[in-house]
Parts: C-alpha cells; sequence; structure tokens
C-alpha cells in the first residue's frame, strides 16, 4: 500500500479515531487541495477528496448502570487526483480507495469528573482492484482517562495504537476540549488542532483544523 503525510488546514474537519463524544449519525468530506509533487523525475499535482458516514448504537449494562458500549458502523471513500509529467509523457489518473470500519467503544463512568474510554477499531482499507490481502486489513486501538474540569473544559491523556502516521505506532497523546455555546476548541497531541466556531442559531461551524494523518493506504 502507498502511504501519503500531510499538513492538513481545512474549514471542515474530517474522521478523527480518538474522539470521545457520541455523535449517532454522521455525514462529512475533506477536500485536500492539489499539491505540486517534488520529485525529480515527475512534474504534476496531486489532490484528495474524500467523504465518509457513520452510525453509533449505544448500549447499557443493566447491573451497571454507569457502563456503556458503543457500536459504530463506518464507510469512507477517499479519490486520488494525479496530474503530472513523466518521462513516458503526460499522466492523468483518478483512483478510489475505500475504507469500512467496525469501532468498538467502552466507556466507564467513575464519577461526574472522571471516566475512562476504551476503542477497539478493526477495519478493511483497499482500492478492490485486486484480491483482498492481509495489508488491507488492519487495527487500530485507544485507551484514555478524560477528567471533566467543569461543563465547558476537559482534559486527558492515554495511549493510541495506530497507522494513522504511515506506520504502526504506539504513542502517548494528551487531550484538551474547551466548549462554549459559541466556540469549539479541540486538542488532541500530537496528531489534531481544531477552533470551530457557532453560528447565532447553532446551525453551522467554520474554523479551522490542522491534522497530521498518514493515511491507511
Amino acid at each position: 500500500m502507498n502511504k501519503f503525510l500531510s499538513l492538513i488546514f481545512l474549514v471542515l474537519f474530517s474522521l478523527n479515531l480518538f474522539s470521545q463524544d457520541l455523535e449517532l449519525f454522521k455525514i462529512q468530506s475533506s477536500i485536500y487541495p492539489k499539491q505540486s509533487i517534488e520529485e525529480s523525475t515527475i512534474d504534476g499535482e496531486i489532490g484528495f477528496f474524500e467523504w465518509s458516514g457513520q452510525v453509533a448504537i449505544p448500549q447499557r449494562f443493566k447491573k451497571a448502570k454507569k457502563t456503556f458500549l458503543i457500536h459504530r458502523l463506518g464507510y469512507s471513500n477517499l479519490r486520488v487526483d494525479v496530474e503530472a509529467t513523466t518521462d513516458l509523457g503526460l499522466m492523468e489518473s483518478t483512483k478510489y480507495y475505500h475504507t469500512i470500519s467496525y469501532n468498538l467503544g467502552l466507556v466507564r463512568i467513575f464519577n461526574p469528573k472522571w471516566k475512562m474510554v476504551l476503542n477497539l477499531n478493526p477495519l478493511l482499507a483497499s482500492d478492490f482492484e485486486e484480491s483482498i490481502s492481509d495489508n488491507d486489513l488492519l487495527m487500530q486501538a485507544s485507551g484514555m482517562a478524560l477528567y471533566s474540569k467543569n461543563l465547558n473544559t476537559t482534559y486527558g491523556f492515554g495511549l493510541v495504537y495506530t497507522n494513522r502516521l504511515g506506520r504502526p505506532l504506539i504513542i502517548p497523546m494528551g487531550i484538551f476540549k474547551y466548549k462554549t455555546r459559541k466556540m469549539l476548541i479541540d486538542v488532541i497531541l500530537p496528531n489534531k488542532l481544531s477552533v470551530m466556531f457557532n453560528t447565532p442559531n447553532r446551525t453551522f461551524q467554520y474554523g479551522f483544523t490542522a491534522e497530521l494523518n498518514g493515511g491507511l493506504f
């Protein structure tokens, strides 16, 4: 699988594995503007467009009322557009990559201040042009402890196993979230910084996100 590494500045943010919020249904898209290919033998541009959908089903334990399971099913489609001049002439191509995922999340609430979130995320990532192989089957996981200082501010720390930085890694992560009716600051170290603002009627968000994303392909 080819891997790409991008620092992305977006108006609308795409998929985030580490999010602790529960959204029952979500459809979103991301645009990665075309950039120059910096290779000595290639002169051209490459760009990406991605859309995804997700549905979540929460499950509460009757005997452990502060423990929840959250099942998430997701699909994403990544389009890669390449226009380049090589030694063989002009090359134009468009390829599509698909990701089908299942995320099992465990949420344990200890008290109004502290909770624990565990995620296990097996997924299939392929262009489906060839037979499915072991390289197309991936696994991601995370575990975090979250502390709610008040209704607006949350801190957290944990570990994540991820392929998003170009190869499988186990890395520490830190979380900071500040939310009001007008804005949201969402920081997940080492890979995300997001500042979003709400319109007065809260029907639309705008702002920016910077994300380090090695992709899955």
